[in-house]
């Protein structure tokens, strides 16, 4: 199924560098003003479409919670059944972070990983990601990628939420060999770390996953980032 979207062309090349290269170099995007995306999950681009004109992260759910913010469609799952694993909640998020980060656009992808931060570590308990998202991330990312290496740290520091996974080896088949290496590097970090009573990465520094360029621009995350 394609769609055509039609929008400013100002607008989406300020935010993409994607955008910008192809509609203002000498390519055949520019003469023509048309940009065509193979491979591209409708709802997340639906999701892109919504950040470009309001800077604010919705999600275009895979079971057809279309709007809803990242608190909402936890809510709605976990009211539709209480053992939901969230991978559906969770993937139109890391799939608008995979779409960002195809078309360059740092700022969606720093708005997005701050509400899938937030909808994981909503409540009193952490929600761990499924493999489903892992592998999503993993195959779809650079190992450069900070959410590639948060969704990595958190796998590395709950085993326990998939204890019975690492015991039976069942995680073996889910996962390639070079993640469950990554993994393992950090479940031996995180025994080197709660010998000092070290809290996980994620709390000691999130902003370490934010892709900041200047200490300036992580200093107004972190004053951003406080709750009001």
């Amino acid at each position: 199924m394609t769609e055509t979207f039609v929008l400013h062309k100002d607008l989406i090349c300020h935010y993409s560098k994607y955008f910008k290269k192809a509609l203002e170099g000498n390519f055949e995007e520019a003469k023509s003003g048309v940009v065509k995306l193979d491979d591209v999950d409708i709802r997340a681009f639906k999701s892109l479409v919504h950040w470009f004109y309001t800077q604010k992260i919705v999600a275009a759910d895979s079971s057809g919670v279309e709007g809803a913010s990242p608190a909402a469609i936890m809510e709605i799952q976990k009211a539709l059944n209480p053992r939901y694993q969230t991978e559906r909640a969770i993937d139109p998020f890391i799939k608008l972070y995979l779409l960002s980060d195809r078309l360059d656009i740092k700022r969606c992808r720093l708005d997005t990983f701050r509400a899938l931060h937030d909808s994981l570590h909503k409540g009193s308990h952490a929600v761990l990601p499924s493999y489903g998202n892992l592998n999503l991330v993993w195959n779809g990312l650079p190992p450069t990628s900070g959410l590639r290496k948060y969704i990595i740290d958190m796998f590395g520091w709950y085993t326990q939420a998939h204890e019975e996974a690492w015991r039976t080896g069942m995680v073996r088949s889910r996962l390639e060999r070079e993640c469950l290496i990554s993994i393992m590097a950090v479940i031996c970090r995180k025994h080197a770390d709660a010998v000092y009573g070290r809290s996980p990465p994620w709390i000691v520094d999130v902003c370490q996953y934010h892709e900041h360029e200047s200490e300036g621009e992580k200093k107004a995350c972190c004053i951003k980032s406080e709750p009001a």
